[in-house]
């Protein structure tokens, strides 16, 4: 048997475990302030309990760590197949220990209170595992931010216009839902990026004046254009939208915000072509033209060097 006082520190250091993994309840004093000897610790340390890893054994036949650690069960019985959390298995590493999920517990909500999602997510998403059913999803720390603040961010924190196509063409309305479709694993963050980049091309281009559809702000997204980049061309067409109207060579038809943009951006030859020759016919005629300034340096001519 040990001293008092070497029992007295075995003690306090196993209490202060329990405090910190949110069991202090199984640690009570009396009174007088002397432990109670019928308290779960207590009758652990009497059978022999006096280490943090035979007391984390001893811990997990406990309904209150049973109830507080749901998500270490509930990755054990993924990572065997079954259960509701079985389809994200191979996303975990590994079955985290109690120090581990109070750690990124502590980190997760540090990530979202500076991403600025609803409160309600920092305890969850209405599942009985709280905050760590995104531990459970698979979810590191660090692709949380990456996720939440790195591309989250770029639409929550954007214009009007950038979030507003963002709702209007991928469907998260509202900053729950945003925060919500940015937290599903099954969208990677490849393809989040994606969605954003197109938001933010198709957003800055209304601001500029034009109105392109989703599937022309994706296919500008997808070739490296930039939100600015689309912001400047468009507003370089729309200070010379008589490029857009009119005849060139019998040409009468008038030209869409679609393809100008895509011609403009050196995407679309047809479109760039024809605007390249109401260009010079305008010249001609004494009226200007269109002359992009940034990436775009004339039409259908990238410089991005």
């Amino acid at each position: 048997m040990y001293d008092q006082a070497t029992t007295n520190t075995i003690l306090a250091t196993l209490a202060n475990l329990l405090a910190n993994w949110g069991l202090g309840g199984l640690y009570r004093v009396l009174p007088d302030g002397s432990p109670d000897p019928s308290s779960w610790l207590m009758r652990m340390y009497g059978q022999g309990i006096q280490s943090a890893d035979s007391l984390a054994v001893a811990l997990r036949e406990t309904p209150e760590f049973q109830q507080r650690f749901k998500v270490i069960f509930a990755i054990e019985d993924a990572r065997r197949g079954v259960g509701p959390y079985a389809r994200y298995a191979g996303m975990v590493d590994h079955v985290p220990t109690a120090a581990e999920v109070v750690a990124w517990e502590q980190s997760a909500r540090e990530v979202m209170r500076r991403a600025g999602v609803p409160p309600r997510f920092l305890e969850g998403d209405g599942s009985d595992l709280g905050l760590t059913e995104y531990m459970a999803r698979g979810f590191s720390v660090a692709e949380l931010s990456t996720r939440l603040i790195e591309v989250h961010n770029r639409v929550a924190m954007a214009p009007p216009e950038v979030r507003n196509r963002f709702t209007s063409w991928f469907g998260a309305d509202g900053d729950g839902a945003l925060a919500a479709y940015f937290l599903d694993p099954s969208r990677s963050e490849q393809s989040l990026l994606h969605e954003v980049q197109t938001a933010e091309v198709g957003g800055m281009a209304s601001i500029g004046g034009m109105g392109i559809s989703e599937t022309t702000a994706a296919t500008m997204a997808q070739a490296g254009v930039s939100g600015q980049d689309a912001l400047q061309t468009a507003a370089a067409l729309g200070t010379a939208d008589t490029l857009l109207q009119g005849s060139v060579a019998g040409d009468t038809s008038t030209i869409s915000d679609d393809q100008a943009m895509l011609g403009a951006s050196g995407l679309d030859e047809g479109a760039a072509d024809r605007l390249r020759r109401r260009q010079e016919e305008r010249r001609a005629e004494g009226g200007g033209g269109a002359r992009t300034s940034g990436t775009i340096t004339a039409f259908g001519t990238s410089s991005t060097s």
